[in-house]
């Protein structure tokens, strides 16, 4: 069958799902840093999406982080072992 998913290498997979024209990954992702109350790295938002941590080149954890910046989300320096940046979910409205 055509529109099998398998007939799509990995790489092509993750690209379809970072794709900023894709409704259905910034919906699952949004979702995701709505329900967060702690501070998380681009590798757990990149888990969200199906991605493993071991898949995320530079140019996808750029386009992960311009979602993050479109959602609301602040990027704060925080060394941790092998992670630099943390990023924090939006401020929720108070009242």
């Amino acid at each position: 069958m055509i529109g099998k998913a398998e007939f799509l290498s990995e790489e092509d997979q993750i690209l379809l799902c970072l794709s900023l024209k894709s409704d259905y990954a910034q919906a699952k992702l949004q979702a995701w840093v709505q329900s967060r109350q702690e501070p998380f790295s681009l590798s757990d938002a990149g888990r969200c999406l199906g991605i493993p941590p071991a898949y995320l080149e530079r140019y996808m954890r750029i386009r992960i982080g311009r979602i993050l910046k479109k959602f609301g989300c602040r990027r704060i320096e925080k060394r941790l072992e092998t992670v630099r940046f943390l990023y924090l979910p939006p401020e929720k409205p108070h009242g």
